[in-house]
């Protein structure tokens, strides 16, 4: 029988450095719909059973009116926050950052709200009904490995400038081998150049990657708190460092505490990076709804 009570969880906590502004909170929408509000719609429809946006404390009351109190109508929402201070050993030093600490740490401070499977997926990226049905159906079948849903590199690229993508490596079964960052991925003389550290690769843009769209189960924070503490040792002192999801992973599964099985999607993905993104999210939100993939209007529906 499949397990139905599935959590989803949303990334919302980043400050949108290349932005330049919250743009969790970027209307989107004919509706005022902001792009995460597609995600929560398919979500709903799929199936899972409870909704946990991370956020800042800073930006709860934006987040709530804007997002939160919708949802909260229609299913189980919860709020967990992620401060500086959070899961920090007591014997760590305070420090003047301001930046978060990322998005591995981002699903540890949810811990205490979690006690089912669980997928993660960003609050500034459209994955598409199929990708959310993917993880859904596969934390329902499965109990002792987590999941990846992947993306073709190309299709994950900004017209508008540069990217960051986490490159899959697997076996011929598709589980994970490796989970490599690149970073300023972008399209320069009609090839895709990526950097590896200080490394440039030319990309064939037939790679899968990670955008963040994962199954976990609780066991998964075990590992994170662990290693959350080993990058705190190692990194703490770096205001810049980050203590993200696909590095965690991709340590993991190199050093085989956890099996990951990568799921293809033929979803269409799309995400706000830049400012010159919001129009072109705009007008793919206006295509999906004359398909009729969704209402005109989310916001102010009965679902």
């Amino acid at each position: 029988m499949k397990n139905r009570n599935i959590v989803l969880v949303v990334l919302s906590a980043g400050i949108g450095r290349r932005f330049g502004g919250l743009k969790q909170i970027k209307t989107v929408g004919p509706a005022g719909e902001v792009l995460i509000d597609y995600s929560l719609f398919d979500a709903l429809r799929i199936g899972f059973s409870k909704f946990i946006f991370v956020i800042r404390k800073d930006m709860e009351e934006d987040f709530r009116n804007i997002v939160g109190k919708f949802w909260e109508k229609r299913t189980e929402v919860k709020y967990a926050f992620q401060e500086i201070n959070s899961f920090l050993p007591s014997n760590f030093p305070a420090l003047s950052r301001k930046k978060p600490w990322g998005t591995a740490h981002a699903i540890l401070v949810c811990e205490d709200l979690i006690n089912s499977p669980f997928a993660v997926i960003n609050s500034d990226d459209f994955y598409g009904y199929e990708s959310l049905s993917l993880a859904f159906d596969a934390l329902s079948n499965i109990g002792n490995e987590y999941i990846l849903i992947s993306y073709k590199l190309e299709e994950t690229l900004s017209p508008h400038g540069y990217v960051s993508r986490a490159i899959c490596e697997t076996d011929e079964n598709l589980y994970l081998l490796s989970l490599t960052e690149f970073h300023k991925i972008g399209r320069k003389e009609g090839k895709i150049i990526g950097y590896r550290d200080s490394e440039v690769i030319e990309l064939k843009g037939d790679e899968q990657v990670s955008m963040n769209l994962f199954g976990f189960f609780p066991t998964v924070f075990e590992f994170l708190q662990i290693e959350f503490e080993n990058f705190l040792k190692e990194k703490g002192w770096n205001h810049e460092a980050e203590f993200l999801l696909p590095d965690v992973i991709g340590k993991l599964v190199g050093m085989n505490k956890v099996k990951v099985r990568v799921i293809p999607t033929s979803s269409q993905w799309f995400g706000i990076t830049h400012p010159e993104d919001i129009e072109m999210v705009r007008e793919r939100i206006k295509k999906l709804i004359k398909l009729g993939k969704y209402p005109e209007r989310i916001k102010g529906k009965n679902l």
